[in-house]
């Protein structure tokens, strides 16, 4: 289970502050991509949904055919939507092959440097230059104590959610 350029990594790991969405390599957040947004989000229907959307991604070789895929992806989902207004990114999967980290499926660290995400929804553009609530809002400190306290991609996202959620009420 790879990606056209063998492997499954994105990015180079960085120091404090980092971008929370892929901040090592045993957690990532796709709360960006609507990880979350479905009226059933447990772990065991996100995890099933993931592995399903990264296995037919992977099905499609190393030159994708990216709107069969789409048409394909959308039907993988069995839950409704939370909040119609965002959007549910069907490029959202696994980015390692031991499925401990979520991200985009487009990344051009997946294709040999080539960027696939002009394809989505966001385009690479907004995907590049996106900073989360979280990102802006927590110190330093705050970060690093959510980044180093579990390694979980969905319990990871959660928390991240719940610190947006926090900030904005008043």
């Amino acid at each position: 289970m790879t990606f056209s350029n063998g492997t499954m990594e994105i990015g180079t790991l960085q120091k404090f502050p980092t971008h929370l969405c892929q901040p090592d390599k045993t957690k990532s957040c796709g709360a960006c991509y609507g990880l979350y947004n479905w009226e059933d989000h447990s772990r065991e229907t996100l995890e099933s949904l993931l592995q399903r959307r990264t296995e037919l991604f992977l099905s499609t070789g190393e030159d994708p055919d990216l709107e069969r895929y789409c048409s394909l992806s959308k039907k993988l989902s069995s839950s409704s939507k939370l909040c119609k207004t965002i959007y549910n990114c069907e490029f959202l999967g696994f980015v390692d092959r031991k499925q401990k980290r979520v991200g985009c499926m487009l990344h051009p660290s997946l294709h040999y440097g080539v960027d696939l995400r002009s394809c989505s929804f966001y385009g690479a553009e907004l995907c590049e230059e996106h900073f989360c609530t979280s990102f802006t809002s927590l110190t330093t400190i705050e970060q690093m104590s959510v980044i180093l306290s579990l390694d979980d991609w969905y319990l990871y996202g959660l928390i991240l959610i719940g610190s947006i959620n926090s900030l904005h009420k008043d």
